[in-house]
């Protein structure tokens, strides 16, 4: 079965072991080229025939073949005896769309080949090909998994810069707000610590006053034989005994300590 690579392959490139690459016109077998260190393959999962490229040609396991052409993916990594097979996210950097929306690449790497799937473009993919296509290549499969790791993290430092910002803004918002609760808590405590004061202070006048209210209103009756009511010292002699009994009050509410 041959398949161009106008259906299942993107770019197939043979790469010498001096970062030579020659671009392929068809998806090679699974043996290794002859003139090439390893050859890397990128594959568009939808493609007609990729599958069967996979699992014909490439000869990989169906585990890792249905890994590499699932559309729901996790980051994971699946070790083989002879390989390692790699899933992991890009941010998504095609225009008008969210960057959240992380694009998986799935990756086999042996001793002499990668094979690469993905469902969507990947700006890291396509600019490493690029510079493969005018430059030396990566000379190992592990220096090419690094260089495209590494621009897949170049393209995303703006952005984890921003939410680095972001979360700095929102801790300080968060303190702000801690620092706020604390200031109207301890505003609420005066109130109430003063409002407590003050409700102390009535109910200690309203004691003292108390037995007074009570002489006075007693006194107060209009009725007859109200002792020395015709005693014309009988007024003073009353409000000095109200006085001593407000000192005498006085007095004894300190030894209790009320104030």
């Amino acid at each position: 079965m041959t398949v161009n690579n106008q259906t299942a392959c993107f770019r197939a490139f043979a790469i010498s072991a001096d970062g030579e690459a020659t671009e392929l016109a068809e998806l090679p077998t699974s043996e290794a080229l002859p003139e090439a260190a390893y050859v890397w393959t990128h594959l568009h999962v939808q493609q007609e025939g990729a599958r069967e490229w996979l699992v014909d040609r490439a000869k990989l396991d169906r585990t890792v073949v249905e890994a590499m052409m699932a559309e729901d993916t996790r980051p994971r990594a699946l070790f083989k005896s002879d390989g390692v097979m790699l899933i992991f996210r890009a941010m998504n950097l095609h225009e008008g769309e969210p960057p959240e929306e992380m694009i998986s690449l799935r990756m086999w790497i042996d001793e002499h080949r990668v094979i690469s799937t993905r469902l969507r473009d990947v700006k890291a993919v396509e600019e490493l090909q690029a510079a493969i296509s005018s430059g030396p290549a990566p000379v190992s499969p592990a220096e090419l998994l690094k260089s495209i790791t590494s621009r897949i993290f170049a393209r995303m430092e703006p952005f984890l810069d921003d939410l680095e910002d972001s979360v700095a803004a929102v801790e300080e918002i968060d303190e702000l707000s801690a620092r706020t609760q604390i200031l109207t808590e301890e505003v609420r405590n005066n109130q109430a610590e003063r409002l407590n004061r003050l409700a102390y202070i009535f109910s200690v006048v309203a004691t003292i006053f108390l037995p007074l209210g009570f002489l006075t209103g007693l006194l107060g009756v209009n009725l007859s034989g109200i002792p020395a009511a015709q005693n014309p010292y009988a007024f003073w002699t009353f409000t000095a005994i109200c006085i001593a009994l407000i000192g005498m009050q006085v007095v004894f509410f300190k030894k209790l300590k009320w104030f």
